[in-house]
């Protein structure tokens, strides 16, 4: 894994995380995750999770599952920076959404 890569995933995350606040969604325990475990370190706690992140429900609901961190993990070249089982999971859990 690129160290610059996982910066730039790091920084996109954050970066989502502003956007959600247009809508009134402020994340603060994925603030939290983020700084505490990096961009990286953080999706892959929520993708072991099971289920529907309450993030993702609450960005679905705003119609916005666009901006959420599975669909950002998805898009390359960050989806190298997952596991096929992690991608697996964000596929399914934006389908369970859609």
């Amino acid at each position: 894994m690129s160290n610059d890569l996982e910066k730039q995933f790091e920084q996109q995350m954050l970066a989502r995380y502003e956007a959600w606040k247009a809508f009134g969604y402020v994340a603060n325990r994925f603030l939290m995750s983020v700084r505490n475990r990096g961009g990286v370190g953080a999706a892959k706690h929520l993708l072991a999770k099971n289920g529907i992140s309450p993030g993702l429900a609450r960005l679905a609901k705003e119609k916005r599952a666009d901006l959420s961190m599975e669909a950002l993990v998805l898009i390359p070249p960050w989806d190298s920076l997952f596991t096929e089982t992690e991608l697996a999971k964000a596929r399914s859990a934006l389908g369970a959404v859609r």
